[in-house]
C-alpha cells in the first residue's frame, strides 16, 4: 500500500473515493480529511437528494466482487473485479475497470429508485469500453474498439445482459429496504 503523509495531492472526490475503495492509502487519520470528504459527500451528493444540509457521513462500507465477461466469437473471458461502497445506505460508489457507456447507469438508477449511482470507471484497470447489450448489433466505434483492449471479437451481448443484472442483484442486496 501507497503511505502518504496528507491528502493534500489527492483533492478531486473521485480520487479520494478510488483510494478509500481499492484501500491503497493507509495514514493517520487526521480529522480535517474526514471532515473535507463529508462536507463533498454532503453538498455534492446528500443535498441535492433532500437530504439535510450539513448531513454527514453515518455510514460506509466496501466490497469487491469477482465478474467475467465472454467474446462474441470464442471461448474467450475478460475477468476483472468491481468496487462497491455503500454510503449512508442510499449511495453506492460503483467502479469498473470499463469505460462504461451512459445507458447501463440509466437501467441501473431506473432499477433503484431513491438511491443515487456514482460510476467510477477506469478504476483499478482498463478492460475497454462497455456497451449495452442492444448496442453491439449496431456497432460503432466503441463496440467495435474492443480489438484494440485484447478481445478477439465484440462482446456477447448475453454476458452484458447478465453482469447488468448481477450488479443490480448485488447493489439490491447491499442497500438496506424499507
Amino acid at each position: 500500500p501507497e503511505v502518504i503523509s496528507n491528502f493534500s495531492s489527492y483533492f478531486s472526490f473521485r480520487k479520494v473515493v478510488k483510494k478509500i475503495i481499492f484501500q491503497k492509502t493507509f495514514r493517520t487519520a487526521a480529522p480535517v480529511d474526514l471532515a473535507r470528504f463529508s462536507n463533498v459527500i454532503a453538498d455534492k451528493i446528500l443535498e441535492p437528494m433532500n437530504g439535510k444540509p450539513g448531513e454527514l457521513i453515518e455510514s460506509i462500507s466496501t466490497h469487491y466482487k469477482h465478474f467475467s465477461l465472454k467474446a462474441i466469437s470464442s471461448d474467450y473471458f475478460k475477468d476483472f473485479r468491481v468496487g462497491f461502497c455503500l454510503i449512508n445506505e442510499r449511495i453506492v460508489v460503483l467502479s469498473i475497470p470499463a469505460e462504461v457507456l451512459y445507458g447501463f447507469f440509466e437501467f441501473l438508477t431506473g432499477s433503484l429508485p431513491g438511491v443515487k449511482i456514482i460510476p467510477l470507471g477506469f478504476a483499478a484497470g482498463m478492460i475497454g469500453y462497455l456497451p449495452q447489450e442492444s448496442d453491439i448489433e449496431l456497432g460503432g466505434y466503441e463496440v467495435e474498439s474492443a480489438g484494440n483492449y485484447g478481445w478477439p471479437s465484440t462482446i456477447c451481448p448475453k454476458s452484458i445482459a447478465c453482469f447488468k443484472e448481477s450488479l443490480l442483484s448485488e447493489i439490491t442486496w447491499m442497500v438496506p429496504t424499507e
